[in-house]
């Protein structure tokens, strides 16, 4: 919130082990970070956390689809292996372009969704197509959303991923 910077943490936990931390979504954490090295780095290790007794105010993102394009284009010429590019669209609304689903931002650029139809469905409900603030990750040709941040709350757009009843 402070750096404006995008973090991808890997946590892992051993058999039935508990993680190290509760990254439950929506939640926050005051918390450093050490960055991996890299040209254009965003896997990152956490040195210290604690939970953040704060409300999540609108965080900031990128305003527009040029400024998120822009910004994209210039994680790219740093780092040409970006599979997935995060972020954080404040204002767009879920349309359709001859059938295919699209995010448009206030200027009418639009860029390309790639969903499950249940994920589209949720989305329309939550936004009743008006224009939100959407999380989700960027693979050069679509955008797939993965969250919507309404209300304060994050809401998940995607399935929860269970273990079954073995832990497998």
């Amino acid at each position: 919130e402070q750096s404006g910077r995008y973090a991808l943490i890997l946590d892992y936990a051993y058999g039935r082990e508990p993680f190290t931390h509760n990254w439950a979504l929506g939640s926050a954490w005051q918390a450093e970070l050490v960055f991996y090295r890299g040209s254009y780095p965003l896997r990152a290790l956490v040195k210290t956390a604690q939970p953040h007794r704060q409300a999540l105010e609108q965080l900031a993102g990128y305003p527009n689809l040029q400024a998120f394009s822009q910004a994209y284009a210039a994680a790219l010429s740093d780092n040409p292996w970006i599979f997935t590019y995060p972020a954080l669209l404040e204002a767009v609304r879920l349309s359709r372009n001859n059938q295919q689903p699209v995010l448009t931002d206030p200027a009418q650029l639009a860029i390309p969704v790639q969903a499950e139809d249940t994920v589209l469905w949720s989305l329309m409900a939550l936004t009743a197509g008006q224009p939100a603030a959407l999380f989700g990750e960027w693979n050069g040709a679509s955008f797939t959303p993965l969250s919507v941040l309404q209300g304060g709350r994050v809401i998940p757009l995607q399935g929860q991923n269970t273990l079954d009843e073995e832990g497998f």
